[in-house]
C-alpha cells in the first residue's frame, strides 16, 4: 500500500470518527432536552392537580361544617 493511500485511510477514519462523535453528541442533547421538557410538563400537571385536590379537600370540608 503507498502512503498516500494509508494517510488517506487514517484521515477518512479520523473525519468519520469525529462525525459520528458529534452526531451522538447532538441527538443525547436533544433527547435530554425532550426529557427535561416531558418532565417539566408532568410537573406542571401534577402541581395542578395537587391544587384542585386541595380546593377538592376545602370545598369539601366547609360542605360538612
Amino acid at each position: 500500500m503507498s502512503f498516500n493511500l494509508i494517510l488517506v485511510l487514517i484521515l477518512g477514519l479520523g473525519v468519520g470518527s469525529a462525525a459520528g462523535y458529534f452526531l451522538r453528541l447532538k441527538k443525547l442533547r436533544e433527547e435530554e432536552q425532550r426529557v427535561q421538557e416531558k418532565m417539566q410538563r408532568e410537573l406542571q400537571e401534577s402541581q395542578a392537580k395537587s391544587k384542585e385536590l386541595v380546593l377538592e379537600a376545602k370545598t369539601e370540608s366547609l360542605k360538612l361544617q
